[in-house]
Order: structure tokens, then C-alpha cells, then sequence
């Protein structure tokens, strides 16, 4: 009943947040989304955003290979997700050859840029503020990804491999 009642709070949660793009729980849109590159105040490099311009952010323990992030994890950082054989729009500052897709298994995939599975992230309330970065929650770090490619690691946190 406890566990029952604790993911009726997370599934709810998530859902009043606001988030623009799809949960873990919802099939993808049959629009694609677009992912574009802008600069956000906290960092010196453009990051990459979803087309309302919310963070997108990597989950360190996919070490730049699959989705680890499930279930609860899925909830409050939910995958940029696109179906079969389709991957993401590349939009201003994006470079379209690191654009790709994680398969997932419920006939859709996860975007990625430069291997790294992309997320989004509830409690990011504002277009343009990664309130989510060097978090460490769900079992790993989150990080946003620079339009090079590149995670952006704060000084004292594991590096993204």
C-alpha cells in the first residue's frame, strides 16, 4: 500500500510540474521534437533545450551509452522520446550528425545527442533555468550538454564518462 501510495505521489508530482515534453508513461508525440542550443545565464557555452526552451540534461550512469533511467527516475526526469525509426529535429546551434535515438521497448526511442540519452526535468518550473544541473538524485548526476557535445561537469563532481 506504501509503495502503491508513493508512486500515486511521484506520477503526480510530475504531472503538476508542468514539463513540456512527454512523461515516461505517455507514447511519444507524433511530432518530432526539436532540440536546439541557446545560451542559459548560468553557463558560459550554449546548452541544449527543448523547443520551449527547458534544459535538457544526461544521466551520468548512462555513461554515453543507454537509458538507465526508469520507473520513478523516469517520472521526475522524464526521456525526450520519439518514435520508432524517427529521432529529433535539429534546430538552431544543434549539429544533426550528433543526433541519434536509444531504442526503448515500448515502440518508441529515446533521443541522444552524442550518446548520451536526453532528459528533461520536472521541478525546471522556467524556460531557461537548469535548476536540475549537478543534481545528484536517482542514483547519478545530471548534467547539461553543450552544443559541442560537451557535459558541462561542475568543478567537484564525477566526470561524465
Amino acid at each position: 500500500m506504501r509503495r502503491a501510495i508513493a508512486a500515486l505521489v511521484v506520477v503526480l508530482t510530475a504531472g503538476a510540474c508542468g514539463y513540456s515534453s512527454p512523461s515516461a508513461t505517455t507514447p511519444p508525440s507524433p511530432v518530432r521534437p526539436t532540440i536546439r542550443a541557446t545560451h542559459l545565464s548560468q553557463f558560459s557555452s550554449e546548452v541544449l533545450v527543448n523547443n520551449a526552451g527547458f534544459p535538457l540534461y544526461v544521466f551520468q550512469p548512462d555513461h554515453r551509452r543507454r537509458v538507465t533511467c526508469h520507473g520513478t527516475c523516469a517520472a521526475i526526469w522524464p526521456p525526450v522520446f520519439v518514435s520508432v525509426n524517427q529521432t529529433a529535429n535539429a534546430g538552431p546551434g544543434v549539429q544533426p550528425s550528433l543526433l541519434g535515438v536509444d531504442p526503448d521497448s515500448r515502440d518508441r526511442s529515446v533521443v541522444t545527442y552524442n550518446g548520451w540519452p536526453l532528459y528533461g526535468y520536472v521541478s525546471d518550473k522556467a524556460p531557461g533555468v537548469a535548476t536540475g544541473q549537478g543534481l545528484n538524485l536517482n542514483g547519478g548526476y545530471w548534467y547539461v550538454i553543450q552544443s559541442d557535445g560537451t557535459v558541462i561537469v561542475p568543478p567537484g563532481d564525477p566526470p561524465a564518462v
